[in-house]
């Protein structure tokens, strides 16, 4: 089937340029099917642009782009980090 982008990828390149090259007429269901797959990750292929995993490092940014945000509304409410603790 080719190369596996990491241990949890179900799907190759090519695979993924195979299901964004498919004919808007058919359907996620049978695409997922055909590949063997989940419908959701059909339906997450088609949305995205690239054939390329997001790297996993953003998730690390996401999370602390919220624990900022939980700082800054303790911060707020007057309270500090012991009294949330």
């Amino acid at each position: 089937m080719g190369q596996v982008s990491h241990g949890n990828a179900t799907t190759t390149h090519a695979t993924r340029k195979e299901i964004q090259e498919a004919s808007k007429e058919v359907s996620n269901y049978t695409l997922s099917n055909h590949f063997g797959i989940n419908f959701q990750t059909v339906k997450k292929w088609r949305e995205r642009d690239t054939v390329e995993d997001r790297r996993y490092s953003d998730k690390e940014e996401i999370f602390k782009q919220g624990f900022d945000r939980i700082s800054c509304f303790r911060n707020l409410e007057g309270a500090n980090d012991n009294k949330c603790l």
